[in-house]
């Protein structure tokens, strides 16, 4: 879990500085979401301070598996078509099917199925 600590001294404008923070807030979501491939980041805050005459917001962030929920998704995440996501299903890949043919519900971890894509790819050579 990231910490991000934002302290305010106590003569300036409250509102604008919680915008500031919004958007601080989700640029910070965004970036660890990038470094930490299929797990969403998630805020929880602001736990409020306003010892030593400073208003200080501590919002922390923290990292949740992405769980891609229908085929289209899975396509979109790894940039393949419907046929290599069949064909993964056939191999053995982690992703859960419920439902009946040509109905069914898809429902997978991102890091899950990237980790078998990896170890797939590695026993291959």
């Amino acid at each position: 879990m990231s910490k991000k600590i934002i302290a305010i001294p106590a003569g300036d404008t409250l509102l604008s500085t919680i915008s500031d923070i919004g958007d601080t807030l989700r640029a910070e979501s965004e970036k660890i979401e990038k470094k930490n491939f299929g797990y969403e980041a998630r805020a929880a805050g602001p736990l409020i301070d306003k010892g030593s005459g400073c208003t200080t917001f501590i919002y922390s962030i923290s990292l949740k598996p992405k769980i891609l929920c229908s085929m289209a998704e899975i396509k979109e995440a790894f940039r393949v078509c419907e046929k290599t996501v069949q064909a993964w299903i056939d191999e053995g890949a982690p992703i859960a099917l419920e439902g009946k043919p040509g109905a069914w519900r898809y429902s997978v971890e991102m890091v899950t199925l990237q980790s078998w894509r990896s170890a797939r790819r590695k026993a291959k050579k």
